[in-house]
Formats: structure tokens, sequence, C-alpha cells
């Protein structure tokens, strides 16, 4: 076998995948909590260890990202430079987010090439690969620690081009970032904002409240009992929910209309809470997410749902510009829906 190893170090968890080149499957996965603490390459070794237990795995090509990054990475771009600094640093402030590129005026080559790097796009180039395996649009909404994350891939509509519209009224492929949506460091966020989008039942913020700083004190918290899990699977369900809900606005990409999820033909689920969940369970909380549509907003009227089980869209991302065929054959083998 000619095997890679692909790897996220994310906020809570660093994830493994070691990929088959030739046959575009899985030879081995695994995950271990990400070492903030200390060193980071001592939680990726650990799970490339773990990963690779077996195999004989020697001289092989890693391929690693990271979906934390430190927290939000924001880039403002503006007209004047200190104004732009000042401006993006009360945005920051109050997002939870770090400034780490400032740009004013016309952005040169050199600009756009820092730009790309202060963007983690590993998991849409895997949602882009997806897209045009499967011939139509999608979205993957993926609920972290720290962040809940959501992809869209759309066909652009015609009807919305030409004279006097405004031609980028949906974008091809998007991302938006959550940073008070988390089940772990963020999670007193996900509470918050489940009740000011009014998704809350009677007497629930208190108990759900308690439970999320409970979370936030202590990030590498392990749901072991019913009771544990059922909060966790809660908090996923409204990051989820609140997170679609945004994307489907467009404030956060500067999209007047937001983004028309309507034909989105399939629902792509991802993080640990759904990964490690039953099929029964993980589809409950996609299901409610679905099943969403009291604001009004444009969501999928008849998507499929599957859970990125085995964390496969981080790795046909990393894999996509060198190995296109494997990382289309490992999303084909590995995102079934049933």
């Amino acid at each position: 076998m000619t095997l890679a190893v692909c790897a996220d170090v994310g906020s809570t968890y660093t994830k493994v995948a070691v990929v088959d080149l030739a046959a575009g499957v899985l030879a081995g996965a695994a995950s271990a909590p990400t070492t903030v603490g200390t060193d980071v390459l001592h939680g990726l070794d650990a799970a490339v260890a773990a990963a690779t237990a077996g195999l004989g795995v020697r001289d092989v090509p890693w391929y690693v990202c990271s979906s934390a990054g430190g927290g939000l990475r924001l880039a403002v771009i503006g007209y004047e430079p200190l104004v732009t600094a000042q401006a993006g640093r009360r945005v920051g402030l109050s997002a939870g987010a770090h400034v780490v590129q400032v740009a004013a005026g016309r952005l040169d080559a050199a600009d756009l090439t820092a730009l790309r790097a202060a963007t983690p796009d590993a998991v849409l180039t895997g949602v882009e690969v997806l897209a045009d395996t499967l011939g139509g649009d999608l979205a993957v909404v993926d609920v972290g620690g720290a962040t809940t994350d959501v992809y869209s891939v759309l066909t652009p509509d015609e009807r919305a081009t030409g004279p006097g519209r405004e031609d980028a009224g949906s974008l091809g492929r998007a991302r938006t970032v959550e940073g008070d949506l988390g089940l772990r460091r963020s999670a007193p966020g996900v509470v918050r904002a489940a009740a000011e989008e009014r998704l809350l039942t009677a007497g629930e913020a208190d108990d759900l409240g308690a439970a999320a700083a409970r979370r936030a004190a202590d990030p590498a918290l392990l749901a072991v009992d019913d009771v544990e899990r059922a909060v966790d699977r809660r908090l996923a369900t409204l990051a989820a929910t609140v997170a679609l809900r945004r994307h489907a606005r467009g404030a956060a990409t500067g999209e007047r209309a937001g983004r028309d999820l309507r034909d989105v033909r399939m629902l792509v689920g991802s993080g640990g809470v759904l990964r490690h969940s039953s099929a029964d369970v993980s589809g409950q909380v996609l299901t409610a997410v679905l099943a969403d549509h009291a604001g009004g907003w444009a969501l999928p009227r008849a998507a499929a749902a599957v859970v990125d089980a085995d964390y496969v869209l981080a790795a046909a991302g990393l894999l996509a510009e060198e190995h296109r065929g494997t990382a289309q054959a490992l999303l084909r083998q590995h995102l079934r829906t049933h």
C-alpha cells in the first residue's frame, strides 16, 4: 500500500486519517487530545502513532492542517490603515477574534498570498471536491469545542445576475466561523445565542447554562453518562441550528441577500459529538437542524443527512491538490447516504 498521513490539529482534539492513496480508502484513523498546554506536536505524534499502529508505516508523506489556529483569526481590509486597524480591533474584541492582518486599499499579490495563508480551508477544499463528485449543492456543519463552522457550495443562479443585478448575490463557495458557538470553551455562547434566537424551551436556560459553564471551565470534560451526553447533544443541536441560520442570513459573508440553501441536496454533519454518537442520535441532531424554518430564511428543503463519521473531509481537502482522484474516491467510499 502507498499510504499518506492526513492530520487536523483542532482546538480540542487532533484527528488523523491514514489513507491508501491507490485504493482511496482509510487504512487507519485515530484522535488524541490536542496538547495546547505543552507542545501541539505531542498530541499530533500520539494521534499518528495510534492511527498507524500495525500498519508498518515508515517514510510516508504527512499532510497537516489546523482547524483551531489559536481562535478565530480576523483579516481586516479597508481604505485607511489606522482607521481600519482600530475598527478591526473593536470587532475582534466583541467576537473573540485575533486580528492577524490589516490591509488598506487595493490588495496586491503579496496581500492576497498572506490572506490565503490566514485562511484554514482544507475542509472547504474537501467540501468542494465532494460537491464536484455529487454534482449538486451541499452544506457542512462542523460542531467543535470552540467554534461551529458552516461550509456551503452552491450552484450560481444565472437569474440572479445580469444588468441591474448584483452578481455577487450568491457566491459559489463560502465558510463561516461562529466563534461563540462550541461545546466546550464556547458553550456559554451557545446558550446565549439560542436564547436570543428563541430556541430554548421554558425553564431550560438555567440548567443548560450551568452545564455550559462547567464545560467552559473544563474543556477536557468528557460526557461519561447519559445525562452529560444528552446535554452535549442539546448543545450541538442548538449550535448547529444557530450557525446554519447565521450562514443563511449572509451577514458574516457580506452577502446582502444571504445564501439560498433551499437546493442543498446533502447536509454533512461533522464534529466529535456527531462522530461518536449512534447513527440514530446523530440523525436526530441533523433532522432538527433541517426542520428549523422558524425564521423564514432559505434553509434546505429536501436534503439528505450524513455524518462524516470517519473525518474524511479534511483528509480529502489535504489530498485534493496532489491526489484529486484519491480524494474523490475517499469521499465516495466514506460519505454515503442510506
